[in-house]
């Protein structure tokens, strides 16, 4: 069960109970189908807060807790998919395994701390599908090449987060990557299918 709501919620405790759903300002104000400069004055008391927000809060939370199952439900019927596939991949051993390391945001600040090393790489959606499945003997370099691409391209346009592991053998473990996820989803990522190669 959700949080109990006070009667009249104050401005302080709706940033606090925004903060804890994770949401921005915008993204509350889109979910309450208010603009951002609404939900901005009623934190800084400026405004008053509408009695019936406490009833749009508790809706909004439930709604955020239901979309959290599907996409833990998603994750773990891609888990299994990805067991299945890569148990009947030919050349596949049980050392052939995914990108391990947690999903970070595809931005220029994170990218730049990234060492100038050897490795393999997956681009992914906001739904953490891999979109892209990369390698490069210099991964910070080839992430910031694909970050200041043009604005059309399917890496653009798709990957939002991205996930990196440093090796020496990184072309030999980016086929091995591309090859489960062909035998995992029956095709190539979408953006390495756009353009037509198994990566780099």
């Amino acid at each position: 069960m959700g949080r109990q709501y006070l009667l009249i919620v104050t401005s302080l405790e709706l940033r606090k109970i925004r903060l804890s759903l994770g949401l921005s300002q915008e993204k509350l104000a889109r979910e309450l189908h208010v603009n951002r400069l609404s939900v901005l004055r009623w934190e800084e008391g400026d405004h008053r807060i509408p009695f019936m927000l406490e009833l749009a809060l508790q809706t909004l939370e439930r709604k955020l807790q239901k979309n959290a199952r599907k996409r833990e439900k998603r994750k773990t019927v891609r888990s299994s998919e990805l067991a299945v596939a890569t148990s009947s991949v030919p050349g596949l051993t049980e050392a052939t395994k995914p990108i391990r390391t947690q999903w970070w945001s595809f931005v220029q600040r994170l990218v730049s701390v990234d060492r100038n090393a050897p490795g393999v790489y997956e681009l992914g959606d906001e739904n953490g599908m891999v979109v892209y499945i990369g390698s490069s003997d210099d991964l910070r370099r080839r992430l910031t090449e694909q970050l200041n691409e043009d604005p059309s391209t399917c890496i653009r346009q798709n990957a939002t987060q991205y996930r990196i592991e440093y090796t020496a053998e990184y072309e030999n473990r980016e086929r091995e990557l591309y090859r489960v996820h062909i035998a995992t989803y029956g095709k190539a990522p979408r953006c390495n299918d756009s353009i037509g190669s198994a990566g780099d």
